[in-house]
């Protein structure tokens, strides 16, 4: 009898292991994917901000920012033990966010008092309100924002209203957060989240800003942003590829082309937000002003640019 209760506590102990180890596994993976662990008790202290999780296992901590309803990616100080003793490093990625850093915005002098489409990709199109740039980070190493909208515009629009202290309904379908923590921000911001049919653009202007009667209307401006070159494919003669062609001029300077192709190049741009595709010859995107040339250079238009010369006439 004392051998079979023995082996009944043994198997009890190992059922027990082994369910911990699963519970300690699982939440660990959640805390790396910032997210609260499931399998714990939690003890929340107002006096130092700092919530505890144990388990048979595993303890972890972290530091909130506002209180211990927050979502796991604003808290700080993340910390993971097994046995209370052994310290498991937390992946920081997902630990650190770039609007931990400061958010520093460059007011717009003498504002006219509308938005400017500050940045537009397929997903989304950000307007500043009186707001020349943002900038994220310290004195020195600051990057702008349309840098990191530029490497992952979904991303960065969540992290940046992850960091917003306020947020609430606005009549009109309409979402505003506020950004007041000096911490984070030297001046504050606000941001609109347009949440309507064919427009989830983001609005960002100072603390004094207030909803304006453009905000969240729709407008067809992104075709700087959007569009790309496309050329066609073509065959030219054997004499026309050593032939140059000149394709626009402005008062200084010839662009050109090392063989004539103006009418195989096409800026495109794709079906979004309600529109359709479309597919404009580059004659037409010049000679209506679309795009300048050097903005067409920066999408990565090639071609040679030749000075005038100035012909004198003899009297």
């Amino acid at each position: 009898m004392k051998n079979n209760f023995a082996l009944s506590i043994i198997e009890i102990l190992i059922f027990g292991l082994v369910i911990g180890t699963f519970c300690a596994t699982l939440d660990y993976l959640r805390i790396s994917n910032a997210e609260t662990p499931m399998f714990c008790l939690k003890e929340y202290n107002e006096t130092t901000k700092i919530e505890n999780f144990t388990s048979l296992l595993y303890t972890a901590e972290r530091k909130v920012r506002e209180d211990n309803t927050e979502p796991l990616y604003k808290s700080k100080n993340i910390k993971y033990k097994l046995f209370g003793i052994i310290n498991i490093k937390v992946p920081e990625k997902y630990l650190e966010s770039n609007f931990d850093k400061k958010i520093n915005i460059t007011e717009t002098e003498n504002c006219a008092n509308e938005s400017k489409l500050y940045f537009a990709d397929q997903n989304i199109k950000v307007y500043t309100y009186c707001i020349d740039e943002i900038e994220i980070g310290s004195v020195n190493e600051e990057e702008t924002l349309k840098k990191k909208l530029n490497e992952d515009s979904t991303k960065t629009v969540n992290e940046l209203k992850n960091r917003l202290l306020i947020s609430k309904f606005s009549p009109g379908d309409i979402i505003t957060y506020e950004l007041k923590n000096k911490e984070v921000s030297a001046d504050g911001i606000t941001l609109y989240q347009c949440d309507r049919i064919n427009v989830n653009d983001i609005y960002i202007g100072t603390t004094k800003t207030i909803q304006q009667p453009d905000f969240c209307t729709y407008k067809d401006d992104d075709f700087k942003f959007i569009s790309k070159i496309e050329e066609e494919e073509h065959n030219l003669l054997a004499e026309e590829t050593n032939q140059p062609e000149v394709f626009y001029e402005d008062d200084h300077y010839l662009y050109e082309f090392s063989e004539p192709k103006a009418n195989y190049i096409y800026l495109v741009t794709p079906a979004v937000r309600g529109k359709e595709a479309q597919k404009i010859p580059l004659n037409t995107v010049l000679n209506n002003k679309l795009l300048t040339i050097d903005e067409l250079a920066e999408k990565g238009l090639k071609f040679n640019k030749k000075e005038k010369q100035e012909t004198k006439t003899n009297e």
